[in-house]
């Protein structure tokens, strides 16, 4: 008898719970998670950004597309655009990786536009 009484003051326990929840406000993440998610497109402004970083790679020619040329740096912060990393970027112009071979330290310009960033100047540190 005292498992059948233990078993139905369980059972109303829980009812009253679940009736209770439903009765509730959404918490803040409910909210959250119910609101649609606005993501805003890269800016189509061209930007400029100055970096520093050390030379890892160089692709003179991009076995896929031989028009691109590319360098791998490992960058530091590239303040309002990236945190460190190791990145290989495009660059504009194939001349530009003329004088700059890999272990260099080197002062690059980026410039980003529409969430493309091309490296449009590169010169070893001095």
């Amino acid at each position: 008898m005292g498992i059948a009484l233990s078993t139905m003051l369980l059972t109303s326990s829980c009812q009253q719970q679940q009736s209770a929840k439903t009765n509730q406000k959404p918490t803040t993440n409910q909210q959250v998670a119910s609101q649609p998610v606005t993501v805003k497109p890269p800016s189509q402004e061209l930007r400029t950004y100055q970096g520093v970083g050390v030379v890892t790679k160089v692709v003179l020619e991009n076995p896929y597309d031989k028009t691109l040329s590319s360098v791998e740096l490992n960058h530091e912060e590239i303040v309002g655009l990236m945190p460190p990393m190791i990145m290989e970027f495009y660059v504009k112009e194939k001349s530009l990786l003329n004088s700059i071979k890999v272990g260099d330290k080197v002062d690059f310009t980026v410039e980003a536009k529409g969430g493309t960033e091309i490296i449009s100047q590169i010169k070893k540190r001095r």
